[in-house]
């Protein structure tokens, strides 16, 4: 499911997110938004995983954090 399905119509970042989750498939991750549960590595908002394992490598309710993970 592509991520802009977890976001609102007139939400202003909806075109960065996609360009996000473009770049976090090449790179191999995937991305999705997840509300906080026991064991989570961040707060409720968006993480990048490790599609075979389901490994959860950052979540952040900004998607300027997933950008620095990525390019960082």
């Amino acid at each position: 499911m592509p991520i802009t399905d977890y976001m609102w119509p007139d939400d202003p970042d909806r075109d960065r997110a996609l360009l996000i989750e473009k770049r976090a498939a090449r790179a191999g991750f995937g991305m999705d938004r997840k509300i906080a549960e026991p064991g989570a590595t961040g707060p409720d908002g968006f993480r990048l995983y490790d599609p075979a394992t389901g490994y959860e490598f950052v979540r952040s309710r900004y998607l300027e954090d997933l950008e620095k993970y990525l390019t960082g």
